[in-house]
């Protein structure tokens, strides 16, 4: 079975892009976070059934919302960084039988078309499948198999995680599969673009 796993933190929680909060505030923050979580389970449910994966717990009143709104499923993140965080949530899908793509709320320019090109890598037999993002990391990632060697132990937040990703994998011996390039909202320049996006979309 396929699903579909986003990662989100609630917006009410005061680490909420606080690159952005600077500039937009953190009121304002708060919303796009909102907004961009939003958009993000309305493209994902269109594809396959989704699983939010919440932090800090699945309690909070605007999760229980998007579950009741959307028909999703709600699932709490385990404690670690985000490698360990993305590892769990994939191994639980695999544990039940699931084929897993994880994203995360912000990829702005993320597609159906994206993610159905991802579950056909994953069908196909390719083991994991990737959406890179312009800063260097990835809006997206699917994997038909446990692969702790890409996201554990790993330092995150910095221009080479794609990069060091790749490594991992060539030097495992490790098939993967490299979707189109995406944006996410993370700076101030980023919600410039998002900005120029939105307005031709």
């Amino acid at each position: 079975m396929l699903c579909i796993q986003v990662l989100a933190k609630a917006p009410s929680t005061p680490k909420i892009k606080t690159r952005l909060q600077p500039v937009l505030g953190l009121t304002a923050t708060r919303q796009l976070y909102a907004q961009l979580l939003w958009h993000t389970l309305e493209l994902a449910s269109h594809c396959a059934p989704v699983q939010l994966w919440c932090a800090p717990h699945t309690d909070f009143a605007f999760f229980k919302h998007c579950q009741q709104h959307f028909g999703l499923t709600l699932h709490a993140q385990c404690a670690g960084d985000l490698g360990d965080r993305m590892h769990f949530a994939l191994t639980q899908a695999l544990k039940t039988h699931h084929l897993p793509v994880l994203i995360g709320s912000d990829s702005f320019t993320l597609s159906a078309h994206d993610i159905h090109q991802a579950f056909a890598h994953l069908s196909a037999g390719t083991p994991a499948v990737f959406a890179p993002s312009v800063d260097g990391g990835y809006a997206l990632v699917g994997v038909n198999q446990a692969m702790p060697e890409i996201f554990l132990h790993q330092q995150w937040s910095h221009p080479q995680v794609m990069a060091e990703a790749r490594l991992n994998l060539q030097a495992k011996g490790i098939q993967w599969a490299e979707l189109n390039k995406q944006a996410d909202l993370d700076t101030p320049q980023d919600w410039l673009e998002y900005l120029r996006f939105t307005a031709f979309t």
